[in-house]
């Protein structure tokens, strides 16, 4: 690889950290991304002969590489300034690669994220990078985990499940907030990774959690999406008509959490009782809608 002085502008990250690039070469920056960008070679000069005629103005093009770590199986979906550029499935080994060729040369924003084989996606990757002419940026990755929970009301004392899909063998820590627990679990084989979080120690109302993947090595992911649980004393959950979350509204926020149950038993989202969470149910809910 060559080394080339320039300008370039990077900006990584879900917060969109700004980083003035003034040497090409290796860039490492942030958890879970670093950067990589190669001069390519120019073309071979022309044979001596008589003079051609005058050619049309080279097009300075661009080549992004994206790859690194995912999950085994996982839909990947990558973004090119709002609109999809290229989705893909990652192999059994959960490591991808990705190669988006004849950019033009300037500043784009690129997202990135994942959804596992039980339909939970990961956050979105976003960040603003400047390709340069005719030069390879390579992107390495650590894709977030996904991070689901069984219930979103849990008695004290119980235990709530925990559950998502990360790269193969990884550390999973869940961070636990306002009593900030640190819960530590390890990826199977095939990225699958559960806990049962003991509420004991949490106090009624509240709560949130989120999950981040680190390798033997060290290397971490970004956090994954946050979650919201609330914790009631033992026997007093009691269902709210449609106010699944019991904000006194019945809105959005009521929908989702119907959503993840859908198909699936709940006994609050479950709003005939039937056993099942579906359609009839999404039918009362919007009966008690508040917006």
């Amino acid at each position: 690889m060559k080394s080339l002085k320039g300008l370039g502008l990077l900006v990584l990250g879900i917060n969109f950290l700004i980083i003035p690039l003034f040497i090409f070469g290796s860039i490492e920056k942030g958890i879970g991304i670093s950067v990589t960008i190669e001069e390519v070679a120019p073309p071979p000069p022309p044979a001596v002969g008589p003079a051609p005629l005058p050619a049309p103005p080279p097009v300075a093009f661009a080549t992004a590489v994206f790859q690194g770590k995912a999950y085994p199986g996982a839909f990947i979906t990558i973004l090119k300034d709002g609109s999809v550029a290229a989705t893909f499935i990652v192999d059994k080994t959960a490591y991808f690669s990705k190669t988006l060729t004849g950019l033009s040369a300037g500043i784009y924003t690129f997202g990135i994220w994942a959804e596992d084989k039980k339909g939970r996606k990961s956050v979105t990757l976003s960040y603003t990078i400047s390709l340069i002419p005719d030069t390879i940026t390579t992107m390495e990755l650590f894709l977030p985990p996904t991070f689901g929970l069984d219930k979103y009301e849990v008695e004290q004392g119980k235990y709530l499940g925990m559950d998502g899909q990360t790269f193969t063998l990884s550390n999973v820590n869940v961070f636990t907030f306002s009593n900030t627990f640190i819960s530590k679990t390890k990826a199977d084989k095939e990225g699958d990774w559960a806990y049962q979080f003991d509420t004991t120690p949490l106090a009624l109302g509240i709560h949130t959690s989120k999950a981040q993947s680190q390798t033997d090595e060290g290397e971490q992911s970004p956090f994954s999406e946050t979650k919201v649980f609330k914790v009631v004393e033992r026997g007093r959950i009691v269902c709210a008509g449609g106010d699944l979350n019991q904000d006194g509204k019945v809105n959005i926020i009521d929908f989702s959490i119907m959503l993840y149950w859908w198909n699936r038993s709940n006994p609050c989202a479950d709003q005939n009782g039937d056993g099942i969470v579906n359609l009839i149910d999404f039918s009362i809910l919007l009966y008690y809608w508040t917006g």
